[in-house]
């Protein structure tokens, strides 16, 4: 489906498993009146793997569609939003939701994401003081103003060597 167009809220799949829309001018019309008024979507219960990469995502859309993906996925595993530059670690975190509530989740691909701010980008990745269970993850390309080393050094020697 390259070069296609979804509407997002037009994709009521409780049973799958797997969804990768790479490629995909995705349009969240109608998405956050649909998340607040829906009584009957069930979302995805049974998503283990998520793929948004490199989706033609604008840059006006909001954390509402990881939402509207991630609704009931208490078993997914893997998320893939790599080139998906409209989000920065705040969206993601409102999105996605704190990592420590997503136990099954062991691979993340945040790669040519936003990161405005060190404080969200740590927030996302440690909130409340709970570490995350992320065993494979890729950052590259993550686009900020400020030093990365800002970023990554506290990221690595904490989640990574697990130093103080």
């Amino acid at each position: 489906m390259a070069g296609a167009e979804v509407l997002v809220i037009s994709l009521n799949l409780p049973n799958l498993r797997f969804l990768q829309l790479a490629n995909i001018a995705l349009n969240e019309r109608g998405l956050f009146n649909f998340l607040q008024t829906s009584k009957t979507f069930l979302g995805f219960p049974k998503l283990k793997f998520l793929s948004l990469r490199r989706s033609f995502i604008p840059q006006s859309t909001t954390p509402d569609v990881l939402s509207f993906f991630l609704k009931n996925a208490e078993n997914i595993e893997a998320i893939d939003l790599q080139g998906c530059s409209c989000f920065n670690f705040a969206d993601l975190l409102v999105g996605i939701g704190p990592l420590h509530h997503r136990q099954r989740l062991k691979s993340v691909d945040f790669s040519g994401t936003t990161a405005k701010n060190e404080d969200d980008f740590n927030r996302f990745f440690n909130v409340q003081g709970l570490d995350c269970a992320i065993e494979d993850l890729s950052l590259s390309g993550i686009k900020t103003k400020a030093n990365a080393e800002d970023y990554y050094l506290p990221f690595i020697n904490k989640f990574v060597l697990h130093a103080d």
